[in-house]
């Protein structure tokens, strides 16, 4: 009798074994397919996505999708950023259907065409890691964040151009069928993105004497927080997608930017936006410790012209104030936008070039 139950038991095991491994895949190929339609869907928004080989193990629980020599080619305006990484790794878990986990360490290529200019680098990191939420909650369709390590900047001709020792990211981006659309702003924080680093080391040659005399070619900090106001498809902006944002309300909130390079460290928070003519106007305030070194140094390096330098020395005198009687200078500066002029309080500093949105496409 006890045999019996045991060859039951037995079989019973043997049959749920070959119905999961049967699913799994099932699913694994399932998931190829749906990858590859997913990829042709992008070209509405003017993606291209092409790989040499996609390979999936994680047998029996997991998917494990290793896409090799991605290619992903982004179009816009008169121009198209071409990211080639060496490899992408996707961690797919029922125990977490909504999230996506991502591993892609290595060489990644990238190169950003606009019109006949054109800008290639390779960037090189020891981790690249991060999770993919997606819907997490009503309120959000998406959000990813994630973290690298002694990620390397190469340039051509210039190794190590830039070394970071370490950073992290998160991108946000919000449901729009759950919003407030009696308020002034109903699509408020629609998308934002952060981003952090240390220990930023800069190639001396990419530096002045100057700057590597006072600063030294190391940030130790460097990080902001943005979020955009305001539903904005950013694939192929055209001046109406521009009117109708900046009609709705549309706005860039720089909640907080943080720099620390040597002695100088800088604060600053703002918000712009777009006037009639579709040209940026914003308003911010800016803390800056030891201003006036920076001041000098920019003066001595031609960053700033003899005249824009006077002008900046008179501005930071009636703002500038010592740090609890220390002799650190904070100096806290309300800089505007408007009118194509940067302004420092009352005094007019430098003019911006008036930037040509693309036309209307039929």
């Amino acid at each position: 009798m006890y045999w019996n139950i045991a060859k039951i038991v037995g079989s019973f095991i043997i049959i749920i074994f070959i119905i999961i491994t049967a699913t799994w895949f099932l699913i694994a190929q399932d998931t190829k397919s749906n990858i590859a339609i997913w990829a042709k869907n992008q070209k509405k928004s003017n993606i291209e996505i092409n790989w040499k080989n996609i390979s999936i193990n994680g047998y029996p629980i997991n998917l494990n999708i290793k896409i090799n020599e991605p290619n992903i080619l982004v179009k816009y305006f008169d121009g198209k950023v071409i990211w080639e990484p060496t490899f992408i790794t996707l961690v797919l878990s029922p125990i977490k259907p909504k999230s996506i986990k991502y591993f892609s360490p290595g060489l990644h290529a990238l190169n950003i065409i606009y019109g006949k200019a054109k800008w290639s680098a390779e960037i090189i990191s020891e981790t690249l890691k991060g999770e993919i939420l997606v819907k997490p909650t009503r309120q959000f369709n998406e959000k990813i964040y994630g973290e690298f390590n002694n990620l390397q900047l190469n340039l051509p001709g210039k190794e190590k151009a830039l070394e970071i020792k370490q950073g992290k990211f998160e991108t946000i981006v919000k449901n729009s069928a759950f919003v407030n659309i009696k308020s002034l702003n109903p699509y408020k924080n629609s998308f934002s993105l952060s981003l952090s680093a240390k220990k930023i080391k800069i190639i001396e040659n990419l530096l002045s004497e100057n700057i590597r005399n006072n600063f030294g070619n190391i940030i130790d900090e460097f990080s902001f927080d943005l979020a955009l106001n305001g539903y904005l498809n950013t694939q192929a902006i055209n001046k109406l997608k521009l009117i109708r944002w900046r009609n709705d309300g549309g706005s860039l909130d720089v909640n907080s930017f943080f720099l620390k390079w040597g002695s100088v460290k800088i604060q600053a928070n703002g918000t712009l936006a777009l006037d009639q003519n579709l040209q940026p106007i914003g308003a911010f305030t800016i803390q800056i410790i030891n201003a006036v070194k920076l001041l000098k140094s920019l003066e001595k390096s031609g960053a700033l012209s003899k005249t824009n330098a006077i002008l900046f020395r008179v501005a930071l005198a009636s703002l500038t104030r010592k740090n609890n009687g220390t002799i650190k200078q904070i100096t806290d500066i309300p800089i505007t936008l408007q009118n194509g002029q940067i302004n420092i309080g009352p005094i007019s500093l430098l003019k911006t070039p008036i930037i040509v949105w693309p036309e209307i496409k039929p």
